[in-house]
């Protein structure tokens, strides 16, 4: 047969195989011709689809992965991204979890929902609640950092958990790569010094600032060192004037030279 007669085969075509007898195997065998010595022919793949009623070894599977990472450090969490790879269409849903997977989040419309992990026990009978109660990678990609912050941190481990529905029959190469963009604490002390040495040779020092203050101050510096942020940065101090509430000073990237930081006891 050529290759369009055997794309034209139909159901009925295979009904002197659908009695009582199992079949375990189907071969399928092909010639090749070459219409000369310097091409070798090739044949890519054979796509065989098949009802799946009475198929041995053929059905959904639901693989779970649960991917911890060591947050003790952590001080935000600015967004979680996911990839998915998949050799076929396939269904994934995710959760996450501060506590090691002991109960499951998910945020959906705007606020948070919390599970039990029986819920992911047995993935084939509660599919249907996963589906509804799990996020897919855009809920989870769109995910505010502020709510990533306020439901998982602080935490020694924060932990992703998602379970995919293949319908294939091997689960290999059904994977979702996680990426958590986070930043780390830097600073112990909450009694700060910073001190900003600029072009001009000049020196500044803020006093009485909270690990916060510069730790937010230092994102600014690193993200200005790749073209994002504002160029002035707004540095708030406490006032020592009795009449002063607070001093506000506006810092520009470019006339900074060097920074120092003291952490006072």
């Amino acid at each position: 047969m050529t290759s369009d007669e055997i794309n034209a085969l139909g159901p009925d075509d295979f009904a002197q195989y659908q009695d009582a007898q199992e079949h375990y195997s189907v071969d399928v065998a092909a010639l090749f011709q070459s219409p000369n010595q310097y091409m070798s022919p090739q044949l890519n793949s054979i796509s065989v689809s098949m009802s799946g009623e009475g198929v041995i070894g053929v059905s959904l599977q639901y693989p779970k992965q649960q991917i911890d990472y060591e947050s003790s450090n952590w001080r935000i969490i600015k967004r979680i991204y996911p990839i998915e790879l998949q050799p076929k269409q396939a269904d994934v849903f995710y959760f996450l979890s501060n506590d090691g997977g002991t109960t499951l989040k998910a945020y959906k419309n705007g606020q948070w929902i919390t599970y039990q992990s029986t819920l992911l026990s047995q993935p084939s009978q509660n599919w249907s609640n996963i589906m509804q109660d799990g996020m897919t990678k855009e809920e989870l990609k769109a995910i505010p950092s502020d709510q990533l912050n306020s439901a998982l941190l602080p935490a020694t481990t924060v932990t992703v958990v998602y379970v995919t529905e293949v319908d294939d029959i091997s689960t290999a190469g059904y994977i979702s790569k996680i990426t958590v963009d986070y930043v780390e604490n830097q600073f112990v002390k909450n009694n700060l010094t910073l001190s900003i040495i600029l072009t001009s040779g000049e020196r500044q020092d803020f006093t009485g600032l909270t690990k916060t203050d510069v730790e937010n101050f230092i994102e600014w510096l690193n993200g200005r060192q790749f073209n994002k942020g504002q160029v002035f940065y707004r540095l708030k101090t406490p006032g020592a004037d009795p009449t002063v509430s607070q001093n506000n000073y506006f810092i520009n990237y470019y006339l900074i030279q060097k920074v120092e930081v003291k952490e006072l006891n």
